[in-house]
């Protein structure tokens, strides 16, 4: 089943209205041919003065986080996996907010420089 359109602002006004002159909101359901549980959410958000039902969440990564994070990922000293333990925040969340930042380009750090026969050599005879 889709979803209805939205309800303009006349709408609303009919709704708070009827309401007001103590019609139920299955009254005012019916009358309007809208769903209860549209009129309810518009006298509930009457109410508490909201447009929206539930405030948004707030934001894990801040905007001055957010700035700090590309500052020093664009120094090129840090890993995603650095990032995320300085800014309290998963790995693949500073890897999805880095890759929307145009002038960064993704490259994968290798772990440790690979080493040569030389330098395994030296390093068994230094241990």
């Amino acid at each position: 089943m889709g979803r209805a359109k939205a309800l303009t602002e006349p709408e609303r006004s009919v709704i708070l209205a009827l309401f007001d002159e103590n019609n139920s909101e299955r009254e005012i359901a019916e009358r309007i041919s809208r769903s209860k549980t549209a009129v309810h959410n518009v006298v509930v958000a009457s109410r508490t003065n909201e447009t929206r039902l539930r405030p948004e969440r707030p934001r894990l990564v801040t905007q001055t986080a957010m700035r700090g994070m590309i500052r020093r990922a664009s120094a090129g000293m840090y890993s995603a996996r650095e990032l995320h333990g300085m800014f309290k925040s998963k790995v693949r969340r500073v890897q999805q907010l880095l890759s929307g930042v145009g002038h960064l380009v993704y490259k994968k750090m290798a772990p440790a420089p690979k080493i040569n026969r030389r330098l395994f050599e030296a390093h068994v005879q230094w241990a």
